[in-house]
């Protein structure tokens, strides 16, 4: 339609760590408190799906990077400052890409992986964008 798409990617900084102290019960517990509070911040419009482990991705049709971006910023605010299955400090790292030209599904997915590994690489509990 020629309207702007992006896609967010994220996933729990250090998640092994909260499995392995706390138990996969306790993780499975986070990961569905994150869900909740993501999607509660979504538009309806907006595609929220787990990828895999505590990876997740976001559709947003309709927005720029730059609105992907912002919208990524609000959740990685919101994941931080509310704590999980009791757990202070759990936090995400966000990749954010948007569809170009010429691109194909792997494309953005690959963009938006890299994108969040830059987030990791800059400390974790950050936004990054390709």
């Amino acid at each position: 339609y020629g309207a702007p798409l992006s896609l967010i990617m994220f996933d729990v900084d250090d998640f092994k760590r909260i499995n392995d102290c706390h138990g996969h019960d306790v993780g499975d517990q986070v990961l569905q408190e994150l869900c909740a509070l993501v999607a509660g911040n979504l538009r309806t419009h907006d595609r929220f799906a787990r990828w895999g482990g505590e990876e997740f991705m976001v559709l947003v049709p309709g927005c720029s990077a730059p609105k992907a971006c912002d919208l990524a910023a609000k959740l990685r605010r919101l994941v931080a400052e509310n704590p999980m299955a009791g757990l202070p400090g759990i936090t995400c790292s966000f990749g954010v890409t948007m569809l170009r030209p010429g691109d194909t599904a792997k494309d953005m997915l690959r963009r938006a992986d890299k994108a969040m590994y830059a987030a990791k690489e800059q400390g974790k509990n950050v936004v990054a964008r390709r």
